[in-house]
């Protein structure tokens, strides 16, 4: 069953304990800390100095109160990331926050199902596979609308109304840091679609 944000939260706060627990120098921190509180009160940036406090506060909320009625945003799952990675030094890549694709649209889709697919995810586009799950190319909802604008059915095979080719990915170890799209497609093994990447959340 797929985690909800409040669990991915608590265990992100988890792993940020343990890694200042083991860390003994931390870029951008004034001194050693021990503990969260500790990391919080020794931090240069004012901006993460609050966040920082903001996820503290809820995290200490959520040990003796009903979880479900704290709402966690993506931004503040990402901030944890990025400060575990401040204090552990290492890269944060691809793999480590990118959500499988577990049902990606196929050739032999239909437009009908592409559309219903795009509108369920908020998307202006996705990747189209084959049997095998490597990418043939993208669709949109442009080229969906102009096909049956130009006759053709919802019944159609999505591959009819025309894939684009061009279209950008990444690998799992690819760093993080270094994309600077908003939505991205992660491939492995030349180009077998195995998850996304979605920036810019809050």
């Amino acid at each position: 069953m797929q985690k909800n944000n409040t669990e991915k939260f608590l265990e992100k706060y988890k792993k940020l304990e343990a890694a200042i627990a083991e860390a003994s120098m931390i870029p951008g921190v004034k001194g050693s800390p021990g503990s969260v509180y500790e990391l919080e009160d020794m931090l240069e940036n004012e901006e993460n100095k609050n966040r920082l406090r903001v996820c503290r506060i809820m995290r200490n909320y959520m040990q003796h109160n009903a979880p479900e009625f704290v709402a966690i945003t993506d931004g503040q799952l990402d901030f944890l990331d990025r400060m575990t990675e401040t204090v552990t030094g290492r890269k944060r890549l691809v793999k480590d926050n990118m959500k499988r694709i577990q049902k990606p649209l196929t050739i032999n889709d239909s437009i009908q199902t592409g559309l219903e697919y795009l509108a369920k995810r908020s998307r202006d586009w996705m990747p189209v596979v084959d049997k095998d799950g490597y990418v043939q190319g993208i669709v949109t909802y442009k080229v969906l609308g102009t096909a049956l604008a130009q006759g053709l059915t919802l019944r159609t095979k999505i591959v009819k109304a025309g894939l684009s080719k061009e279209y950008e990915s990444v690998s799992p170890d690819d760093e993080l840091s270094k994309i600077d799209k908003d939505i991205i497609y992660v491939v492995e093994s030349g180009k077998k679609l195995i998850g996304i990447i979605c920036h810019g959340n809050s």
